[in-house]
């Protein structure tokens, strides 16, 4: 017999936001400018070329979702974001990550696919990314 899932874990099923959290630090190459460095906020906006304010809700998103380390004023990867999530990693799974952000799009219209039974995807993600391609 199967346990029963909890409340919390309920809730943990339908928590988006923490997958687009890190499928988008993945795309920026958050993880890799942070690559053995512990770097403030600003000097992680200047190396991606991103909007520091913003990125800064991404970073503390991330330091709760403890892929990165917070002390004071500077931000450092995880030892499990330096193992799989700096692109010149070993273990990298970064690319992994970029597929399934790929279909983000695609998985959004399932409730569509399933009220119609009609196919709702065009193309397939090799055809429409060409970083994946």
């Amino acid at each position: 017999m199967s346990r029963e899932l909890s409340l919390a874990e309920i809730f943990q099923l339908g928590y988006y936001w923490e997958t687009k959290i890190l499928l988008t630090a993945v795309r920026l190459d958050v993880f890799s400018a942070l690559d053995g460095k512990r770097r403030v906020l600003h000097d992680v906006a200047g190396r991606l070329g991103v909007h520091e304010q913003t990125l800064g809700l991404l970073l503390n998103a991330l330091v709760a979702m403890r892929l990165l380390e917070k002390d004071g004023d500077s931000y450092g990867n995880s030892t499990a974001a330096a193992t799989h999530l700096v692109r010149n990693s070993p273990q990298y799974i970064g690319h992994l990550l970029l597929l399934h952000d790929a279909e983000w799009d695609n998985w959004g219209k399932l409730e569509q696919t399933i009220r119609t039974g009609q196919r709702s995807v065009d193309r397939h993600v090799f055809e429409t990314d060409p970083e994946l391609g």
